[in-house]
């Protein structure tokens, strides 16, 4: 089940990681797990922490993501 602060996560993901890497991942979602690019899965806390590390490689400043 996916609500709107998971979809919104995701979305963040698809952005940041684009911005990095010059291409979107595939991403989809096997129930609690979020699968990106067929392989790797990960949790949503997990995902918005990924993409709080690639905001860092983008402006090389800490993102406090936690609150």
């Amino acid at each position: 089940m996916t609500t709107n602060y998971h979809q919104q996560v995701i979305q963040q993901y698809r952005e940041t990681f684009y911005q990095v890497n010059g291409r979107e991942p595939r991403v989809t979602i096997n129930g609690h797990r979020i699968v990106v690019d067929g392989c790797a899965t990960f949790t949503i806390g997990k995902l918005r922490e990924l993409t709080a590390t690639l905001r860092w490689r983008i402006t090389g400043e800490h993102d406090a993501y936690c609150a």
